[in-house]
């Protein structure tokens, strides 16, 4: 049975979610503020002519049979959103398939996830990370542009994309781990489960994400900690980079 203090922090997180969903569904959409990207899809239906017998047609007898039909997109850290009702089941599925993702990752590398979370802990390696991470995607954004105006590397630009999406996976569960212990710290919470701190470690950084404008700066922050973990760990390995091996 979870403690008590496991208990409110868990309905805690469930009043926050419930309040930044609707913020971000129904208030700031209302006040034009949604994020950075927004994606439009329009499309006008076929016209039909007037009923046979009907006459010469007159301007404005053509009718569209169903008119147009517009939808409007943002684009966020974790996938598309849609304003209002339908919006909420765009959150609720985005971030059900991050949690799936999440979990899958942390059953499959148990071990090398511990050593990314370790890594993450005080300011001087969470700064290191930070430096690392982003000269990193600096790196594979060089190599991705390189291979795409090089037409014998073009091929293996999706396989660069494969591997930066990967790795920023993997940093992502590492800091929700990171951030969950955090907080279980701060609410001094007995050791409850792994899974419930890094549960909690994602909710933070989704809602986090959802956000506008500001959720993009968090979770470029959280990507590049991540990846940065992960390089600076040799892929949670644990030992630093060296040719000793050879």
């Amino acid at each position: 049975m979870p403690s008590k203090n496991a208990v409110y922090l868990i309905v805690g997180l469930f009043l926050l979610g419930v309040l930044v969903i609707y913020l971000a569904a129904f208030v700031l959409p209302e006040r034009n503020v949604q994020g950075f990207w927004r994606l439009r899809g329009e499309r006008i239906e076929r016209a039909t002519p007037p009923a046979p017998g009907a006459g010469m047609p007159v301007p404005g007898a053509w009718r569209a049979e169903w008119g147009a039909r517009v939808s409007d997109f943002w684009l966020l850290p974790f996938g598309l959103h849609r304003r209002g009702l339908e919006g909420i089941w765009w959150y609720l599925a985005s971030f059900a398939v991050l949690a799936a993702m999440t979990v899958t990752v942390a059953l499959v590398f148990p071990d090398r996830i511990h050593v990314l979370a370790e890594s993450l802990q005080g300011g001087r390696q969470l700064a290191a990370n930070l430096v690392v991470g982003l000269l990193g995607y600096l790196f594979f954004f060089l190599v991705g542009f390189l291979l795409v105006i090089n037409i014998i590397g073009l091929p293996l630009v999706l396989l660069v994309v494969v591997i930066l999406y990967s790795l920023s996976v993997v940093g992502v569960v590492a800091v929700s781990l990171a951030v969950g212990r955090g907080v279980a710290r701060m609410a001094r919470l007995r050791a409850e489960s792994v899974l419930l701190d890094m549960l909690v470690g994602l909710v933070l950084v989704f809602q986090a994400s959802i956000i506008p404008y500001l959720g993009w700066l968090v979770i470029g922050i959280v990507l590049a900690l991540g990846l940065g973990a992960v390089l600076r760990t040799r892929f949670g390995r644990g030992t630093g980079w060296s040719l000793e091996e050879l």
